[in-house]
């Protein structure tokens, strides 16, 4: 169970995902990123989390974190509580006083003193290690975990399926070079201008030993306003510069045009230049991709991608992860992504 405020985390978390998948016999991450979208509180979905769970890894920055209505604690203490009430193995990491942080990460108020409590009650309780940088964080969290000696307490279960990241962590989209991201009243979400890039991690959940194969990744529109939207004005800085990023096997861009998304295009390796889907299935190329995930818990696909839009309009668009598990159809789908171009 990796235990932490997420929106201040992002790079340590991944990080520590990273670390539980490096170690000769890989412990297999459980993380919010990872669940599907689900109408339970926060507070019932991380205690069920922690209670699934073998070994509790705890990282602990400059924020207190999210403190459900009518409750005093977060849900971050109530994770750890929970894994103190289970006497679960328990590895915690603090962050050093050289970690260089922006203002936005550090809590201010009743919830700095409430995390000032917290990190002192842990440092009480057991041994924590402090943590400069990410990367350290990740040797520190690698180290622990092989010297570990915990053997399973919860039994196999059979419900194997396919777990993708979310979107709502914020490094998961990341704006055009030079666009502006809007937060603007009246839309549950930032609207990235231009377009947006953004990634996608699918791993087997490692339970139940059933394949999974993933045949179908369709990008679904959900809300189109063609033309100029006065409340969604903005300003490129510098050159306006579009592309999918870094050439890999799994990288993928898309054009929106007229309120349809056009063909994908995926990069191939080298010089071998790109393939392009045969309809609105971003796998239907030639040959056709199939990605299959093993119950193997290093069985890991990396997705990036760029969307651009090509006229003038607002689009909410959300993709949908189509697979099966031993024969059973299955569909997921991601969290809505908020797009305008101005004329």
């Amino acid at each position: 169970m990796i235990s932490s405020t997420v929106r201040d985390l992002p790079r340590h978390r991944e990080q520590v995902m990273h670390a539980c998948l490096s170690t000769r016999e890989p412990f297999m991450p459980r993380m919010m990123e990872h669940l599907p979208a689900s109408a339970a509180d926060a507070l019932a979905v991380s205690v069920a989390l922690v209670d699934a769970c073998d070994v509790y890894v705890g990282v602990f920055g400059h924020r207190y974190g999210y403190v459900p209505a009518g409750t005093s604690l977060s849900v971050t203490e109530m994770e750890y509580r929970r894994a103190l009430e289970r006497e679960m193995p328990r590895l915690v990491f603090m962050m050093a006083d050289d970690h260089p942080i922006t203002a936005a990460d550090v809590e201010t108020g009743e919830g700095a003193e409430r995390l000032r409590a917290l990190r002192q009650s842990l440092q009480t309780r057991q041994v924590v290690k402090f943590f400069s940088s990410p990367a350290e964080l990740r040797a520190q969290v690698l180290q622990s975990l092989v010297n570990l000696d915990v053997a399973p307490k919860s039994a196999p279960e059979a419900g194997s399926d396919l777990t993708i990241s979310s979107l709502a962590s914020g490094w998961r989209l990341r704006p055009l070079d030079a666009h502006p991201v809007l937060d603007v009243a009246g839309f549950e979400r930032p609207v990235y201008t231009g377009g947006v890039r953004l990634s996608f991690t699918l791993a087997h959940n490692g339970l139940g030993g059933r394949p999974i194969h993933l045949h179908a990744i369709v990008p679904e529109i959900v809300e189109y306003r063609p033309g100029e939207q006065a409340a969604l004005d903005y300003r490129v800085q510098g050159d306006a510069l579009f592309g999918a990023g870094v050439r890999q096997p799994r990288v993928f861009s898309l054009t929106l045009q007229a309120g349809c998304v056009k063909s994908a295009r995926w990069m191939l390796d080298g010089a071998a230049g790109v393939a392009t889907a045969r309809s609105e299935n971003l796998l239907d190329t030639d040959p056709p991709r199939v990605l299959h995930f093993s119950d193997a818990r290093d069985d890991i696909e990396e997705l990036q991608g760029s969307i651009t839009l090509r006229d003038a309009g607002f689009v909410k668009l959300r993709f949908a992860f189509h697979y099966s598990v031993a024969g059973e159809d299955r569909t997921h789908h991601s969290e809505p992504v908020l797009l305008y171009a101005k004329p």
